[in-house]
């Protein structure tokens, strides 16, 4: 019977409520510098329902007016239509081709301090069924395979074990396993993958119930710039800082990415702030989804849209969010080397459960996309009419965007650069100097080989 059921190290703070104690301080689970990207996919497993139904649809409420899960009967996703789960839902995750697994992570969390209940009247509301069973074990469904497997995972985080009040009737937990050799064994990645028998409270709980999965997939391919990744988790409750120290890399586009339960829509002051104390600006995160002020809205989105490659793809998920978000080009500058996010979680406190940074890196590996040598002489085509002079040529590159940006990076330490394309060979070719003679290019040489910017050398005559 189915029961109802510019980066070198990433340093993580963290300031606690009164409840600090029974919270699990979030922690770096992996970092990569990987020459490829992260994405995240994953989807509720509660949402609301009349039991009598015979088809679970979508709960698509946006509005102003939308219920949260305080105020409805939550029951069981299932759309799997089969007979050994209790509960299921699916995410698509689609990876560009030629794409390699590095890491899979999967986290499964919900509010469970039992089975089922229901509301009386007021703040009074009568427990059904105490049970609560060990939610550690799931089953996961790949897409290259008809059956499920089942998942052992390990508890992260248990409120239902605190010696707090609050924590303890809320009984929301936190479980995770590393699935890569799972995911990374298969010959079709992208597809449909399940999650299924994640267990949470049903029917009407004190401060609402609900719950979800993540699938957090690291992948190299070779037609993706290099980028810095971590990722970290905890289980934070209500409003907390997290900084990330990105000193020692030169990085341009940064993003974030995370997941939260219990983010109601339409109750205000929940945000999350980044401050980036070297340019002493503050901005919050915000999308045309996520509002300033009600960042944690029972959403699952990339930067403006919401994913709808989920079965059930309801775009309120009352109380579970994932969201992947770039920021602002116009307010992050180049070589941020240190952030902070700052997560103000008020009146509608949320479970801050994973978060990661994905920075891109623009000089790190050169030898994909930097070709220098030392005093090396290379017979090529210049620029019309300049065949008789001498250059000094600090860099080759194939790629004209890391071209521009080591000719930026020069004007930096107050040397004037400049850059052209050979045709012939399709590549960049940045030089400091141009000279009538030999002598006079080796004596630039000579004067910039000192600078602790440039080490590497080709003179092209």
């Amino acid at each position: 019977m189915k029961p109802y059921q510019r980066l070198t190290l990433f340093f993580f703070t963290l300031s606690f409520s009164v409840f600090s104690q029974d919270h699990k301080a979030f922690k770096i689970r992996n970092e990569f510098e990987i020459q490829g990207d992260i994405t995240i996919i994953g989807n509720q497993i509660l949402s609301q329902k009349s039991k009598k139904a015979a088809v679970f649809s979508p709960y698509n409420d946006v509005s102003e007016q939308a219920k949260i899960n305080d105020q409805l009967k939550m029951y069981y996703v299932d759309i799997d239509e089969n007979e050994d789960t209790f509960s299921s839902s699916s995410a698509n995750l689609i990876l560009p081709e030629n794409s390699q697994i590095a890491y899979a992570g999967l986290y499964w969390s919900a509010i469970y301090p039992y089975t089922l209940g229901e509301h009386k009247s007021g703040n009074k509301f009568k427990i059904l069924d105490k049970e609560r069973l060990s939610p550690e074990n799931i089953l996961l469904k790949i897409p290259s395979k008809d059956e499920y497997i089942p998942i052992q995972g390990s508890i992260l985080a248990d409120t239902y074990n605190s010696k707090n009040e609050l924590l303890k009737e809320k009984g929301g937990y936190l479980a995770y396993s590393d699935v890569t050799q799972i995911i990374k064994s298969q010959k079709q990645l992208s597809g449909t993958y399940f999650v299924a028998n994640v267990l949470a409270a049903n029917g009407e709980v004190y401060g609402g119930t609900c719950g979800g999965w993540v699938l957090v997939v690291v992948f190299e391919n070779e037609a993706h710039s290099v980028k810095k990744i971590i990722t970290q988790d905890g289980f934070v409750y209500g409003s907390t800082s997290i900084s990330y120290d990105f000193s020692g890399k030169e990085n341009e586009d940064i993003r974030v990415l995370g997941a939260a339960l219990e983010g109601d829509r339409n109750i205000a002051n929940d945000k999350m702030i980044a401050h980036l104390p070297q340019n002493n600006i503050s901005f919050p995160l915000k999308t045309d989804i996520r509002k300033e002020n009600d960042f944690f809205n029972s959403t699952i989105t990339k930067n403006n849209q919401h994913i709808e490659e989920r079965a059930p793809n309801s775009l309120n998920t009352l109380g579970f969010d994932l969201y992947d978000i770039d920021l602002s080009k116009e307010i992050i500058a180049k070589d941020v080397s240190f952030i902070t996010f700052k997560v103000i979680s008020v009146a509608d406190k949320a479970f801050q459960f994973f978060n990661a940074v994905c920075v891109e890196l623009t000089k790190t590996k050169t030898t994909e996309n930097e070709l220098t040598n030392n005093n090396i002489t290379i017979e090529q085509s210049l620029p019309q009419n300049t065949n008789q002079l001498f250059y000094n040529i600090v860099g080759v590159f194939k790629n004209k965007h890391y071209a521009i940006n080591f000719v930026n990076d020069l004007a930096k330490e107050k040397i004037i650069a400049k850059y052209w394309l050979d045709e012939q060979n399709n590549l960049y070719y940045i030089y400091t100097q141009q000279s009538q003679s030999e002598q006079e290019a080796q004596r630039e040489q000579n004067i910039l080989n000192e600078q602790k910017k440039i080490k590497n050398w080709i003179r092209i005559k």
